[in-house]
C-alpha cells in the first residue's frame, strides 16, 4: 500500500523538468496500477481490494477531468 500512494505522489508532483516525449507520463503508472486493482476486485471481493480500486479510480477521474479544463480555452479565444 505504500508503494501506491508513493507512485500516486510522484504522479500528482509537479515536473522538475520540461516533459520530453519519448518519455513513460506519469499517469501511464497510475493506469497501470488501476488495471492491477480491477484485476485484484475481479478476483477477490474484498474491502481491502475495494478501497484500491475505488481510490485509483477517484484519482484518474481527477487527474482527467484537470486535464481537460486546462485544455478547455475560456476567454474565447
Amino acid at each position: 500500500m505504500t508503494e501506491i500512494w508513493q507512485k500516486i505522489r510522484k504522479t500528482l508532483a509537479t515536473p522538475k523538468h520540461p516533459v520530453q516525449f519519448n518519455t513513460t507520463k506519469p499517469m501511464d503508472h497510475l493506469l497501470s496500477e488501476l488495471a492491477d486493482a480491477k484485476a485484484a476486485w475481479d478476483a477477490e471481493q474484498s474491502v481491502t481490494s475495494a478501497t484500491r480500486y475505488i481510490t485509483l479510480l477517484e484519482l484518474v477521474q481527477k487527474h482527467f477531468i484537470a486535464d481537460q479544463m486546462e485544455r478547455v480555452d475560456w476567454h474565447g479565444r
